[in-house]
This record gives structure tokens, sequence and C-alpha cells, in this order.
């Protein structure tokens, strides 16, 4: 992700338009999706200026509409295809036959919305979005609560949108209360997307957008899983962290990027997950230099290109502030969710190698991680609950590391998923009544449990994702004795226990003393009830196991492992040392 601050409007406008003529230069034929809405008028404007002057061709475009009020007549002059038809059509004298209207008839919306998907797909996908943001982050009309898979659709209109809506020729009682929108899905595949956002109002939600939690309910979040984003703000719009990189990135000389170079003395250690990456650049003696963050590292939870978007932009944010510019490190340990399969690894070795960031370099799951920086030693078991749950087991003096092909459904999703069965149940009368129930009707914003179940079920609209997101509030209960979360937390510490165990027998060292690491964000809730029943069932089994809570971040253990593919063993100091220097435990909040 590039992200251009500009001064004024008038640097925005010029910063735009160079955007969208390079890729129109570069493929005069490209098909683009331009948003209405204020931001990107000037940038219009300034390509309008240049068309008239000979010097920007729209005229091959293939030009699709980015949303439409519902049930508008074609030809209604509030529509915003009479907007984009004056402010950007017309103006750029793109042929009509080139465009690629997104129709709200009320009786035939749902075909219409079926044969804009064709249109798109017939195109080969968006060369180019142009896209606004919402003050509440939605995406064209996406409003929160849509995924990054939905289609092409209509939905309601929020609150918010119908406000802003008002004053474009409407007053606010004649605002309609539908739109159709082009999904999440087509622009999120977009080749270049083009953010264009501007004002003060519009900095909150660009910086949730930008560094906040991937997830439904700001669609624009999602953009930190896409492959090529360019985002364009003024001043007044950018988050304080832009500001502050860029404020660093000016002070600190640039190292020219003709010579690569190596700093062989130097490791890079990338943990990547379902809510975030995270990359660490430290010296072969443990001592952390740099650190950046990312979205989505799972390619399983992205796509591969949104697995490696996620990790370069954490990589480059820790190789600059450690200043080794364009330089490689001597080696790297990706640590990921998502290598699951030996084909995973080939893939992601191959992606990863081809970016260069290290002379050597290995690639394991998120679990190998999480059990290096957890056990001292370096070998024994390791649960890891976060969004998910994974386990590996390593023998001492052993250099293989044996991850779990079968999880429980555990970690926050399973722990949600439970909770969601305890309340249908106990609302069926199927089960006792649980404190559960109003814990999820305020999560969900819902007025009862059938409104709940309709959220999952509808047929039309976005269902609700990231519902691990419900876990701190099935482990609250819990702790407040409720029968039902304890249930739940009960029989995934038995689950988790029983697969722990299979590792250690795996390793052969369920006999013997050895350290079980529980790692993971579901372990830092302030509620021991799940970690300590976990250790209960295992000792039941392994008595002279040795439950450790990690002291050191999963990124640490990918770091260790980076040193020691340097061929440099781990001890104790170089654990300190590497502990003493991470950065704060808020870098790392989810």
């Amino acid at each position: 992700m590039r992200l251009i601050i500009c001064d004024d409007l008038a640097a925005l406008n010029k910063a735009g338009a160079d955007e969208i003529a390079a890729v129109v230069g570069a493929k005069p034929t490209a098909a683009v999706v331009v948003a209405t809405g204020k931001s990107p008028m000037g940038i219009y404007a300034e390509l309008s200026t240049r068309s008239a002057r000979g010097q920007f061709d729209a005229t091959n475009l293939r030009v699709f509409q980015l949303d439409e009020y519902f049930g508008l007549a074609d030809d209604d002059n509030r529509s915003l295809f009479a907007w984009m038809d004056r402010d950007f059509i017309q103006p750029l004298r793109v042929p009509l036959q080139n465009v690629v209207r997104l129709k709200s008839d009320r009786l035939a919306w749902r075909e219409n919305c079926r044969a804009y998907d064709e249109a798109v797909k017939a195109a080969g996908g968006f060369d180019l979005a142009v896209l606004g943001i919402g003050t509440n982050g939605h995406l064209g009309y996406n409003e929160p609560g849509s995924h990054a898979h939905s289609p092409t659709r209509a939905l309601l209109l929020s609150e918010q949108s119908m406000d802003a809506s008002a004053g474009y020729g409407w007053s606010r009682k004649e605002v309609p209360l539908f739109a159709i929108t082009c999904g999440m899905q087509p622009l999120l595949t977009a080749r270049l997307i083009v953010l264009v956002v501007s004002g003060a109002h519009k900095r909150e939600i660009l910086t949730k957008a930008l560094y906040g939690p991937i997830g439904p309910e700001v669609p624009a979040s999602y953009l930190q899983t896409a492959g090529n984003v360019v985002v364009i703000c003024d001043r007044a719009a950018a988050p304080e962290q832009a500001l502050e990189a860029a404020a660093t990135t000016q002070k600190k000389p640039q190292a020219p990027a003709v010579h690569r170079g190596v700093k062989a003395d130097l490791v890079l250690g990338v943990d990547g997950g379902n809510s975030k990456t995270v990359a660490v650049v430290a010296q072969r003696n443990g001592k952390v230099l740099g650190y950046g963050r990312g979205g989505v590292g799972d390619m399983y939870g992205a796509t591969p290109g949104g697995a490696m978007h996620a990790i370069d932009t954490a990589v480059q944010a820790a190789l600059q502030m450690a200043d080794v510019g364009g330089a490689a490190v001597g080696s790297a340990s990706y640590s990921l969710a998502g290598c699951d399969w030996p084909e995973d690894q080939q893939l992601l070795t191959q992606l990863l190698s081809e970016r260069g960031h290290a002379l050597k370099l290995q690639v394991v799951n998120d679990s190998v991680g999480a059990l290096r920086a957890g056990s001292p030693r370096g070998w024994g078991v390791a649960i890891a609950c976060g969004s998910w749950s994974a386990i590996v087991g390593r023998a001492r003096g052993k250099s293989a590391w044996i991850v779990c092909p079968w999880q429980p459904s555990a970690g926050g999703g399973g722990l949600a998923r439970e909770a969601l069965e305890a309340v249908y149940k106990a609302n069926l009368g199927l089960a006792p009544r649980t404190v559960l129930t109003d814990r999820l009707l305020r999560f969900f914003n819902a007025e009862d449990v059938t409104g709940i179940v309709h959220q999952f079920t509808k047929r039309e609209g976005p269902h609700p994702q990231a519902i691990q997101r419900l876990a701190p509030q099935v482990l609250d209960c819990a702790a407040e004795g409720d029968a039902a979360a304890c249930r739940i937390v009960f029989k995934q510490a038995e689950d988790l226990a029983q697969v722990a165990l299979s590792m250690a027998r795996q390793v052969d060292i369920d006999r013997k003393e050895f350290p079980l690491v529980l790692t993971g964000g579901i372990f830092k809730h302030r509620s021991r009830l799940l970690p300590d029943a976990i250790a209960a069932n295992v000792r039941a089994h392994a008595p002279k196991v040795q439950v450790l809570r990690s002291d050191l971040e999963p990124v640490a253990g990918a770091v260790m492992l980076a040193i020691e593919l340097a061929g440099i063993r781990c001890d104790t100091r170089l654990r300190a040392r590497l502990r003493n220097s991470m950065p704060d435990s808020s870098f790392f909040a989810t």
C-alpha cells in the first residue's frame, strides 16, 4: 500500500490524476470503476483539463458505474449515474457504448446485478478502481456488515449514508432507503485501487481502515488485504501514524536503490495470522532494530496476493525503521498461518524468495514460531489460540517440527460458534437460560435471538464475519460463573488438551518432563479458566508436564528461527536481549 499525503486539494487532484493517467496511458482500453462524491471531483476536473489540452485520452476506456440509488427512473437527474455522466463521462468524452450502467430497476435488479458482474468478468476484472470512503467505512455502498466476498447487490442504506446523500438534490426525507452497489469482491481484486480521501471529518474512519482490525464492521479495512492500493489524502484526513511515518522518512537520508547490498549480520522474523502480520528486524545477538505491522498474513484468510501485501507492508516498515535501506538481511524466517501443507510451503517460499528480503529464508506454520518463542529450550508442545487454534510438537535435540493437520474447532472462532449454539438452544427452550444471550444481542445489535439468526441466514445481504471477536464475551461470562459459558470453555480445554497429548506422544515426549507452551490472544484474557483447565487435563495423563505462558510474542520465535538459520545458538542471554528490545505490548494488540 502506498500513501500519498498532499498539502492541499490542488496537489491531491494532481496526484490522483497522475495515477489514473498512468493506468490509462499503459492500457487505453482499461476497465475502470469510478466513484461519485466530493473527494474525486477535483481529480476528474483535472483530467478534463488535460483531455482538453490533448494530454489525456479516455475515449477507449470501459467505464463501470460504482453504485446507484434503488428504484430510480433511468432519466432521474438525481441519480448517481447522472452525476457520473456530468462530471466524468461527458467531460472526458467517453462513448456511452463503453459505459456499463448499474441499473436499479425494482423488478429486474437481481438480473441487472448478475449482468453487471458478468460484464466485469468479461472485461477481465477492473484495471482500476477509483474510490472514496464513507464516514462509516463503506466503499461504494458496501455498508458496514459487508464482507470481502460480497457480490454486486442491493442493500439498505445506513443512516450515515442517507445523511450524506441529503443535499445532493435530495431532502433528507426524499433520500432512497436502498441502493445497489458493485460488490467488495470485484473491487478488492482490481489491479489498482486508488482511494481518495479529504477533510478532517474522514481522518478517524481512514485511520480505522488503514490501521484498525480487518472485518465487516469497517468494509474499507479489507483494503489492507488487497494487492495494490494507493491512498491519496490531504493532511486534514491523514492518520497520525501516517504523518509521523512521513516525518520520520523525511528526516532519514534515503539509501540509493541502485545497489541492494547485503547486511548479513541482521535477521528478519515475520509472524502472520488472521488478525495481523508483524515483522521484526534484529541483530544476530537478539537486539531488535525495527518492527512493522500489516494486515491478514494468512493466505487462506485473505488470498496469496493479499497475504503477500500484508507481509510486504510489515517488512518494509521494519526494514525502514532499522535503516536497512534497499539491502537484504542475512536470514529470514516466516512463521505464517496458512502454511499448512507442502504445496502451501512451496508457494509461499517461492513468493517470498522473489521479494529478495534475505539471502536465506524458511517458511513454517505459525504454531512453529509460537513454540520457539515460548519454550526456552526450543522443544516441547505448543497450543496457539488466536482467531483459531494450532498445535505443534518437537522432540529434544530434533530439527523436525510436527504440526497437527487436524485441529478442533477451537480458539476464538470455536468459542464463538459454541456460544451461538448455546444461545439458539436456550431461545428454543432446549437448554437452560444463559447470560450469553444478552451479550450476543448487544454484540450483534439485535433486538432478539431471531434477529441474530436472521443476520446469518438471510437470503440477501452480507452475513456477519469475524465472529471470533465474540471470544472475550464468552470468557467473561465463564469467569462470572455462567453455566453455559463454563461448559463451552471446559469443552474447548478438553479438546485442546487431548490434541496436545497426542502431539507429545507422536514426538515421544509424553512420558518425560516436557514444556507445554500456551500462547496467543485467547490466553491473554484476564480469566485463567481456560489455561488452567487445559493444564489440569494434560497433567492428568502427563504429570511431568511444565505448563508455560509464553514470555515472548510469537514473532520473537520467528526471529530466533532466523538466527538459528544463520547457524547461531539462541541462549538465555539472547532471549533476554530479544525480550527487552521488543516493542511495547500495545504494538501487538489486536
